[in-house]
């Protein structure tokens, strides 16, 4: 009804929008009584002059547009594009993107600029994590506090008259963008404010038993951070961080004075490293430093000087792990996706002076095993592989290599892991009745088919109901025996820690 209604509408609002866009090129930056510059403003005008169906011919450089401010029909039109639409919109920026920055952007356009079949195939990828109960679930609570957080901010926005500024829609633009990224991103943008600002919590705890414990949050301006560690040997506590820019990925330092709780000063940086680089190793001391491993080429820098190696033997690997095998750091074990161990190599010179500085950085490829997510070296050469996709193992590296296979690693012991399930079944294979269960279990080469017969079961030990924890490590705090009496939690929107049966949140 609404189009049989608005036909004259659109007959007349096509005539207007002649009239509106013949002073497209004057200097004035206005088209009569509509801002060029405000969307919102031009739309709602369009909507309170034609009503509900608008339709704009003529425009410059531009095809026709349609504005439809019924819900109902625009329903329909989204319904009936299909799963390949054709709607290009801001050739300008898809320009940009495709053309003039084709080397950065590469074959990711964006939202904006996709449809047909490349918006089929971005929609695909996204909509399941998005749209799962258990995964929506998990994120309520960051999302919760990203809004109590844009309430703040609409108060510090208020004027005397208790009113907000006329570019509101801006904010409210930020706060939906917000939300809809934590999802994927698993981590804030902190869009809100203009500029982005990553809160970087520093807790600084003390061997004293009756002390209250607290943390302070101070902030740094670097926005997309890879990855971030602390530095060893620094007279106060320094961070390094990798962050990406429009330009690249770069590293920063940033040092933190404990009298002001605040960065105080960028010791040094270093810029435009291997754009897929994205771990750094802190380095102890005597050599101190950081190594910064990317897909192509590995870095070691400690502010002064650095080495720079690109061994053949990890081309292409995405590292994603490492172990420090002995307290100098000069050797650490690597792991990559794809399975494979490898050995870096720090081989250092003592100065004149009886200091210690890096000569040269060697890597050479151990052997072969389940895909890691995390390594801890045990001693006497024995590793401990978790992966999250395969079976965990505890490994031994030798000596020597193993004339047939051509590693040096040796499989001590394996420990089943069936996770990731990606499908499963209950069959009854003998017709017994006895149901089994067969699991699609891990991923890339270490996928398997897995059957769960009668018998095995789960043993519980302890729970603690803490869902969407992302992280967690153990430290020592006021602990003489050496050993580790604190957890730290890392969720999606805070981390918390229990020490001496206490919950702390910060």
């Amino acid at each position: 009804k609404s189009y049989t209604r608005n036909v004259a509408c659109c007959t007349e609002s096509y005539l207007r929008s002649k009239q509106i866009f013949a002073k497209y090129a004057a200097r004035s930056g206005r088209t009569g009584q509509y801002k060029l510059c405000d969307v919102a403003a031009l739309s709602r005008t369009l909507y309170e002059k034609y009503g509900t169906l608008v339709k704009m011919a003529g425009l410059m450089g531009r095809p026709d547009l349609v504005f439809v401010y019924d819900a109902d029909e625009a329903e329909k039109v989204f319904r009936q594009e299909g799963d390949t639409p054709y709607r290009p919109s801001m050739p300008c920026l898809v320009k940009y993107k495709s053309e003039v920055r084709k080397e950065f952007f590469g074959q990711l356009p964006g939202v904006i600029g996709v449809h047909g079949e490349p918006w089929r195939i971005f929609r695909t990828k996204v909509q399941k994590p998005i749209l799962q109960p258990s995964v929506v679930r998990m994120y309520i609570s960051p999302i919760e506090s990203i809004t109590e957080e844009f309430i703040q901010r609409i108060v510090q926005l208020k004027d005397e008259k208790e009113e907000v500024p006329e570019d509101f829609d801006n904010e409210i633009h930020k706060w939906s963008l917000e939300c809809l990224l934590t999802p994927f991103t698993e981590k804030k943008a902190s869009h809100f404010g203009g500029l982005r600002v990553v809160q970087f919590n520093v807790a600084k705890f003390k061997r004293m038993q009756n002390k209250k414990k607290t943390t302070k949050s101070s902030k740094i301006e670097e926005a997309e951070i890879q990855d971030l560690n602390f530095l060893h040997g620094c007279e106060n506590p320094t961070i390094i961080l990798l962050h990406q820019d429009l330009l690249g990925r770069h590293i920063k330092t940033h040092e933190l004075c404990l009298k002001e709780k605040e960065f105080i000063k960028v010791p040094w940086r270093q810029d435009n490293i291997e754009m897929e680089a994205s771990m750094i190793i802190p380095v102890p001391e005597p050599l101190c430093g950081a190594i910064i491993v990317g897909q192509e080429s590995i870095l070691y820098h400690n502010g002064t000087f650095f080495v720079a190696v690109a061994p053949p033997v990890i081309m292409h690997s995405s590292i994603n792990c490492y172990a420090k095998v002995d307290s100098s750091g000069c050797r650490y074990v690597l792991g990559d996706m794809a399975g494979h161990l490898f050995m870096l190599l720090l081989e250092k010179e003592e100065k004149m002076d009886g200091t210690f500085s890096v000569k040269d950085a060697k890597v050479e490829l151990l052997g072969e095993v389940s895909i890691p997510e995390c390594i801890t070296y045990l001693d006497n050469g024995v590793l401990f592989i978790g992966s999250r996709i395969g079976d965990s193992q505890l490994v031994k590296l030798n000596k020597g290599m193993n004339p047939e296979t051509g590693s040096y690693v040796t499989v001590m012991e394996t420990f089943t892991n069936l996770a990731p399930i990606v499908d499963m079944v209950v069959v009854d294979l003998e017709r017994q009745g006895q149901g089994q269960l067969v699991t699609c279990s891990g991923g890339f080469k270490e996928g398997s088919l897995r059957i769960i017969r009668n018998g095995i079961g789960i043993q519980e030990n302890a729970t603690i109901e803490l869902a969407g924890i992302k992280g967690m490590w153990s430290l020592n705090i006021g602990c003489d025996q050496g050993l580790d009496n604190t957890l730290v939690l890392s969720f999606v929107g805070h981390t918390s820690a229990t020490y001496n049966k206490k919950y702390l949140s910060g």
